[in-house]
């Protein structure tokens, strides 16, 4: 998440980023580090929203459930039998992985009784 927490910053900064919209970038299924590099993926985003709790509005658990949903339709359901089930095993592991960010930031937000929108200032 440095990546994002760098531009959150730039933008506070009042920093101007451009998003170049003919840039595209194809990644092939490949082993993505497995189940320890999701889980630091996880803490990160975690530090990532202690340090700006006003992204929850935007880093939820429906974002977990939608990014869940999205992908197996729109990437895993027309690769599947082309790639002939080539790295669907890390795949559903990785929503195993969205799955249980989702529960818990769920858990997060009732713990720390945060509200499910920020007012954006």
């Amino acid at each position: 998440m440095e990546d994002v927490d760098l531009r959150l910053s730039l933008t506070k900064g009042g920093h101007k980023l451009f998003f170049v919209r003919d840039a595209s970038v194809c990644h092939p299924w490949r082993h993505k580090g497995g189940w320890g590099k999701l889980k630091q993926h996880q803490k990160s985003t975690l530090i990532f929203l202690m340090i700006h709790p006003e992204e929850l509005s935007n880093i939820n658990s429906l974002y977990y459930l939608k990014m869940v949903l999205y992908k197996f339709i729109k990437n895993t359901i027309p690769q599947i039998l082309k790639l002939e089930f080539n790295g669907f095993r890390e795949e559903l592991l990785e929503y195993f992985s969205f799955l249980q960010m989702s529960l818990v930031l769920s858990l997060y937000n009732n713990v720390f009784k945060i509200p499910k929108k920020h007012k954006k200032n």
